[in-house]
């Protein structure tokens, strides 16, 4: 009998690491700005929120672990499953508010550095990012009539084609769902990964502009183009869409 595989603790690693790295990366930079004694701006602030927006979808994720998340899905107890179905839906709302709030960050910071139509594009990246990665959210919560049919199946009513939703989500964002409607809900990766190229490339392109060595632009240039491994990765979902 082949044994069965239990992904919950390779999810919980992952998520905590990637929790504490990003909480050690953002108190760096408070830090630097506190003993500066320099004011924190808008971007900060949507840091601070997207920080925020990133426990709370880690300790959700934790929790549908703990319920089950990450086994083979008939070893899960029927029972249990709406209520993984829900907390998975409620982990997507901060999930997606967090990757659309850092992406924010980082561009609200390159719009200090810039005028002109590079200023007027990063806004059209910001409004239209946050539009198209904030219905990804409404459509979790519209998708089924009534509401509650998106985590318990058995509940009488009709949602959207699966299709509908799970194309949109790939032109939009990021992560892999449990959802009863389907085997997975795919939170985007298109459009979110362009994002990420697209700041990476502009953040090149402003600071070779600015009065530092070279050394210097190359170190904080390699430290912002981690960016483009988030795009790599949105792109392979794209290929792979049936494997996430």
């Amino acid at each position: 009998m082949p044994q069965s595989k239990d992904y919950g603790r390779t999810i919980v690693v992952q998520s905590l690491s990637l929790l504490i790295l990003s909480g050690i990366f953002l108190g760096l930079r408070l830090y630097c700005k506190v003993i500066r004694r320099r004011g924190f701006w808008w971007d900060d602030h949507v840091l601070i929120a997207s920080w925020v927006s990133f426990v709370i979808s880690t300790s959700l994720m934790i929790y549908e672990v703990q319920l089950g998340f990450g086994k083979d899905i008939n070893e899960v107890d029927p029972a249990i499953i709406p209520k993984i179905g829900l907390t998975g839906t409620i982990y997507g709302l901060f999930a997606v508010l967090s990757a659309t709030w850092s992406k924010t960050s980082f561009a609200l910071t390159l719009i200090r550095l810039v005028d002109g139509w590079m200023n007027w594009f990063l806004w059209f990246l910001i409004v239209s990012m946050n539009i198209i990665m904030n219905l990804v959210i409404v459509f979790s919560f519209i998708k089924c009539t009534p509401v509650e049919k998106g985590w318990r199946a058995s509940v009488p009513g009709s949602c959207w084609n699966p299709l509908v939703a799970t194309y949109y989500n790939i032109f939009a964002g990021g992560k892999s769902l449990f959802s009863p409607d389907s085997t997975s809900l795919t939170l985007g990766a298109a459009y979110s990964g362009v994002v990420d190229l697209v700041l990476c490339i502009l953040a090149w392109m402003i600071i070779w502009k600015l009065s530092m060595r070279t050394r210097e632009k190359v170190g904080v240039g390699i430290a912002l183009t981690f960016g483009i491994f988030a795009a790599a990765a949105a792109a392979v979902k794209c290929y792979a869409r049936d494997e996430f």
